[in-house]
């Protein structure tokens, strides 16, 4: 939602992001996205916990709740609609 794309394009086992995220390649996953939008270091630690592909280890949602980035930005519910709005319109 943040960046307008999807983060897997194909199967998981045959995407590329998906297999730079289990090589802990973070860097080479922000590298995909960079000239689409900025990305805080704060959202990317979020984005990397909640992407993790190994269940156990995944961020829980009371996690993400506390998370700095979180914290640090507040959204309105009106701010919400409008992204999860723009990226329906970009899936037509």
């Amino acid at each position: 939602m943040m960046i307008s794309k999807f983060p897997f394009d194909k199967d998981l086992l045959d995407d590329a992001i998906y297999k730079l995220l289990c090589l802990k390649k973070y860097e080479d996953v922000w590298k995909n996205y960079e000239g689409i939008r900025e990305i805080s270091s704060n959202l990317k630690d979020l984005l990397q916990q909640m992407l993790q592909p190994v269940p156990e280890k995944r961020i829980s949602f009371k996690e993400i709740l506390e998370h700095d980035w979180c914290r640090e930005t507040r959204l309105s519910s009106d701010e919400v609609r409008s992204v999860i709005v723009k990226q329906l319109d970009l899936e037509k």
